[in-house]
């Protein structure tokens, strides 16, 4: 009867440990597949989620995404996310978009951020492409003031590409009241642009 009795622990620890392998065989499996699934799964939701809400996201992007491996549309459809809603909104109210696209270029700034105007309000810069124009290349320069439905197109004459762009502080501008912005072409000529207190203007600075 003790022999008996000393053999059932070691019987149950053998089942124990079998359990525990089998356990461990069922996790790592799960865990591969979900590593494997887990980015596309997430992409499906937020698409899902952006066609099947009642959010603004759906009404102010260009076009809806289908699926992930949409990646022309996927891109696009993520350009546009980081654009600021408050931004689409008026591009899209005012019907700017039947002019103009958003031009995105890798190698530069998305948007540019800055008191543009001079009234302590954080403006928003975007390159835009003049789609009804037969010189679509030429930058145009989208500036939208949160507290106005309208939006300035300045278009810096004689630069045919915009390569480079970035913020002036107020400090640096005496140009104007508020944050100026440097659109430059590489390694070449550039221009500043302002508020002068009644409108935009550009003038050309470097060589």
């Amino acid at each position: 009867m003790k022999k008996a009795f000393l053999g059932k622990p070691l019987q149950w620890i053998i089942v124990s440990v079998v359990l525990v392998l089998l356990s461990g065989c069922t996790i790592r499996h799960m865990t591969k597949q979900e590593l494997e699934q887990g980015f596309s799964n997430q992409l499906k939701k937020q698409v899902t989620d952006s066609q099947t809400s009642n959010s603004a996201n759906k009404t102010y992007n260009p076009i809806e995404v289908k699926g992930p491996n949409d990646q022309a549309d996927l891109q696009q459809w993520i350009q546009y996310e980081n654009i600021p809603l408050w931004v689409r909104k008026i591009f899209f109210d005012k019907h700017y978009n039947q002019q103009y696209t958003f031009d995105f270029v890798e190698s530069r700034p998305m948007y540019l951020r800055g008191d543009f105007s001079g009234d302590n309000s954080m403006d928003v810069a975007i390159m835009v492409k003049d789609k009804t124009s037969k010189t679509a290349n030429i930058p145009i320069i989208a500036i939208f003031h949160p507290n106005s439905p309208n939006v300035a197109f300045v278009r810096p004459k004689g630069l045919d590409t915009a390569d480079i762009w970035y913020v002036v502080p107020k400090s640096e501008n005496i140009a104007g009241p508020g944050e100026g912005i440097v659109v430059e072409k590489a390694r070449s000529r550039a221009k500043f642009i302002y508020w002068d207190g009644n409108q935009y203007d550009s003038e050309w600075i470097g060589k």
